[in-house]
């Protein structure tokens, strides 16, 4: 995995491989890991609350706490179900920056790939750049997070090309919006999120950029 070096703490750390001189892969694997997260919590929760429920029949107000907990189970499962589904289908995405890291105003092409599995194919691709400011605070003993999208453009769309698609987009940061920031209280992010739209579904992935306080040449 490569970094981008020595910079300023404000910066957030981004993964990557490098490509060439200057690019940069970045691989989305939130697809495999809900899947694997969620199945270990429903296979936690619904046995769980199936034998409380066992051991404390006939206690009505166990039994609709116990309850509540396996509905909860129940729908992590049907989520985990639709995500191994999907990886069964698809294999995780990853996002090709030409430049890295970027600059306000500075212009890139993009190259998202992702490959099918037993014959799947994308169908098309729809991209955009969405700056996302999140603010964490407390009440009283509490920590609450406040996410706000502040800005968001598109990218286009782009048709599939069968079952390993690569599909090419053009980025231009913005020169007016801010650069990437991030510290225990606040965070300024920009991100390139893709949605994908196969045979009987669909699916979004999300790359951070990591976007440097300077202005393009």
């Amino acid at each position: 995995m490569a970094h981008t070096g020595t910079k300023p703490d404000y910066l957030p750390e981004i993964d990557g491989t490098r490509v060439g001189a200057s690019g940069m892969r970045l691989k989305d694997n939130s697809d495999t890991q809900s899947a694997l997260v969620q199945s270990l919590i429903a296979l936690v929760m619904v046995p769980g609350a199936l034998t409380f429920i066992a051991s404390n029949w006939g206690d009505v107000f166990e039994m609709i706490f116990a309850g509540f907990f396996l509905l909860i189970g129940l729908l992590v499962a049907y989520s985990a179900i639709h995500k191994i589904r999907l990886v069964r289908k698809l294999d995780n995405p990853t996002l090709v920056v030409e430049h890295w890291p970027l600059r306000l105003g500075q212009k890139t092409r993009l190259r998202f790939e992702r490959k099918g599995k037993n014959g799947t194919a994308i169908e098309r691709v729809g991209a955009k750049i969405v700056l996302r400011e999140v603010a964490r605070y407390r009440v009283g003993t509490d920590t609450r997070t406040v996410t706000e999208d502040v800005f968001e453009k598109s990218l286009g769309v782009a048709q599939g090309t069968g079952v390993l698609t690569k599909c090419d987009f053009v980025l231009e940061m913005p020169r007016d919006q801010a650069a990437s920031f991030h510290s225990s209280h606040n965070r300024l992010e920009s991100h390139v999120e893709l949605t994908m739209i196969y045979p009987g579904g669909k699916d979004d992935s999300s790359f951070e950029l990591l976007v440097l306080p300077e202005l393009a040449a």
